[in-house]
């Protein structure tokens, strides 16, 4: 990578992370004004609606939304513009049926597992139906728009508008209501979330990829091949999260649920950097690697797992020194947190090292060794927290989160080299390039 490349790359990098950075700010300002006004109860009780629907809309696609960045760069590269419309136009039908089924899910759900706190079951659920739609169309949208290299276009409705807007309507409601009910603010989330989805979608359309003049394609038996065993990775990966907090929210106090909440939110944002890396790489790795050029898929994988490893040790630093006082902000009785944030932000550490796995194996066509893996893995960490919990409290999600975390990496990073001889993790640093690129 010459300098001037280098220089692009990182002005690309610094202004998105900043843009998470502001977007992050904005959302936890948001979890403070209502731990601060309505309740640290209030603040655990929406926090496990908001991991429900966002489960539910990271589903409404069937797996398209995880296998759309690998796709379309692949199409792109490839010159296949009918190709990337066929899937994009199917993408979107499935959109409209999956928010159909993920609503009457999530109306199925509140009717088992109905807040302790005041609420209206039905303006929760309507605010579910708009949250669960705009995130799935952000979710999907966005992906394809990284495939086609147009990071800033597809991070920034989800990263900062959609958490800069929620804070905005919350301090509205704010300053003339401190009774509120916890459907009020979930229609809040779900207004702001369909703010970014139309942006998305904007943003998507100024790319020409719905033009009149392309014919559009289908692929659909490999596209449904593809996508849902990505279902199960995708939650698992980028919902492993939200699936504690639910599972919290079943076993655990409202207090401890909220404190949870804040640590993992501190823990995404320390994500943020890695994950604005990887949408930077990613599509150049997916790219020439469609176009099977081996020799470069090696070097942006070493720059890949140098850059993320370097920004984990950051990460990890940054927690021991101002963890304490980033969680005394939410309240003195959120400080008791800070050796659970500490472990949890060691998932970051243990991603990097062992590298984009399931995105190597996903590009080489290997789609049901990566949901295998995590599927497990997941089950063993819910099943641990709720085993431990009763004895160790809510350090056992911590923990539990973590292990599994550490798990999943290594044996992917395992299954990966052996089925396409890619090594993405921090050993590759010290393989010799002849000898790597004879691997692949």
């Amino acid at each position: 990578m010459n300098s001037s490349t280098l220089y692009s790359f990182m002005m690309r990098f610094f202004t998105l992370t900043g843009a998470r950075i502001l977007g992050a700010v904005a959302a936890l300002g948001t979890n403070l004004l209502i731990a601060r006004v309505y309740g640290a109860d209030m603040l655990g009780t929406l926090s496990v609606l908001l991991a429900v629907s966002a489960l539910l809309a990271m589903m409404t696609t069937g797996g398209y939304n995880a296998i759309a960045t690998v796709l379309t760069a692949e199409y792109n590269a490839q010159k296949k513009p009918e190709l990337l419309k066929g899937f994009i136009i199917q993408g979107t039908k499935l959109l409209s049926v999956g928010t159909l089924l993920g609503s009457a899910g999530f109306a199925v759900y509140l009717c088992y597992f109905p807040p302790e706190i005041a609420y209206s079951y039905w303006k929760t659920v309507a605010a579910a139906v708009v949250f669960i739609g705009a995130n799935g169309a952000i979710f999907f949208y966005c992906m394809v728009l990284i495939g086609l290299d147009r990071q800033q276009s597809a991070l920034l409705p989800d990263t900062l508008l959609k958490p800069a807007l929620a804070l905005l309507l919350l301090l509205i409601t704010a300053m003339f209501s401190h009774k509120i009910r916890i459907s009020d603010l979930l229609i809040i989330y779900g207004v702001a979330s369909l703010a970014a989805g139309v942006s998305a979608v904007l943003f998507l359309h100024r790319t020409g990829v719905w033009s009149k003049s392309i014919t559009a394609k289908s692929d659909s038996s490999r596209w449904i091949k593809m996508g849902p065993p990505w279902i199960v990775t995708s939650i698992v990966w980028d919902f492993f999260i939200e699936l504690h907090i639910i599972l919290a929210g079943i076993i655990a106090l409202p207090a401890q649920i909220a404190g949870l909440h804040i640590a993992f939110r501190l823990r995404m944002i320390a994500g943020f950097g890695m994950r604005t890396l990887y949408s930077l790489l990613l599509p150049e790795i997916y790219a020439k690697n469609a176009l099977q050029n081996g020799a470069e898929v090696i070097a942006k994988l070493r720059l890949a797992v140098l850059s993320t490893t370097a920004f984990s040790v950051c990460v990890m630093i940054g927690m021991y020194v101002l963890g304490e006082f980033a969680l005394s902000l939410f309240g003195p009785e959120f400080v008791a947190y800070w050796p659970h944030l500490l472990i949890i932000s060691g998932a970051i550490f243990f991603r990097a090292i062992f590298g984009p796995a399931p995105a190597i194996l996903s590009m080489s066509g290997y789609q049901t060794q990566p949901a295998i893996v995590m599927a497990v893995c997941l089950v063993l960490s819910l099943g641990a927290s709720a085993f431990f919990y009763q004895t160790h409290g809510p350090l056992a999600f911590a923990v539990a989160y973590t292990g599994s975390n550490a798990l999943s990496n290594v044996i992917l990073w395992l299954w990966a080299k052996k089925l396409t001889g890619f090594d993405g993790s921090i050993f590759v640093l010290f393989t010799p390039t002849k000898a790597a690129q004879q691997v692949s």
